[in-house]
């Protein structure tokens, strides 16, 4: 009845609850029963996938983060992030990319919004390991137009777009360009950037 899903709701939340505090404290097989304790406790509810397919991703259980992507993507379709995880996971489980480039993108995501010059740092090195990587590509224009260097900037965008990146991916590296082209007053530029996100997404 509608009260026992109340309470059904309620624990899944609280065991939701229980894996971000485990995840966030790095106690990965923790955080991973207890993300699996809240999808089966409200199997409509897409977060607890999402999650759970993060945490297989720091365990290096590519399949496992595959299938947990992909539930999250039936459940509730068309969040572009969802797409980039999947995609990210195909190819770590496919071996077209190095987890330990994976980590680098990682640290350097973390620090995108307060150094540049450290993403730079840790993009280049992740690079070397997985150099078709197209989020490092995107993380690494944006941070070269945070420095002002849009010439660097465009030049690492376009790589990320010519790797046929996931559908997030593309449309986020298509508004950093159109971002560049308004900061140079190129506004014709932006505007033919920013439709073509209208198209893809």
């Amino acid at each position: 009845d509608a009260n026992a899903i109340l309470i059904s709701q309620d624990k899944a939340e609280e065991a939701f609850d229980e894996g971000w505090a485990h995840s966030a404290a790095a106690r990965l097989p923790q955080a991973a029963c207890a993300f699996e304790a809240a999808g089966r406790l409200a199997p409509g509810w897409a977060n607890p996938h999402y999650q759970l397919g993060y945490v297989h991703l720091r365990s290096r259980r590519y399949g496992a983060a595959v299938e947990e992507f992909s539930k999250t993507e039936q459940i509730s379709p068309g969040y572009l992030m969802v797409c980039e995880y999947l995609d990210l996971a195909r190819k770590l489980a496919d071996g077209r990319l190095s987890f330990e480039a994976f980590h680098l993108f990682e640290r350097a995501a973390s620090a995108e919004s307060a150094d540049p010059d450290t993403v730079i740092a840790l993009c280049r090195r992740a690079l070397e390991l997985s150099p078709e990587f197209p989020w490092v590509r995107l993380a690494l224009g944006r941070a070269y137009a945070r420095k002002r260097e849009y010439e660097r900037a465009l030049h690492e965008l376009r790589s990320a777009i010519d790797t046929h990146p996931d559908r997030s991916t593309l449309c986020n590296a298509l508004y950093a360009r159109a971002s560049i082209f308004m900061a140079r007053g190129m506004s014709e530029q932006a505007v033919r950037e920013l439709e073509k996100v209208i198209e893809i997404n």
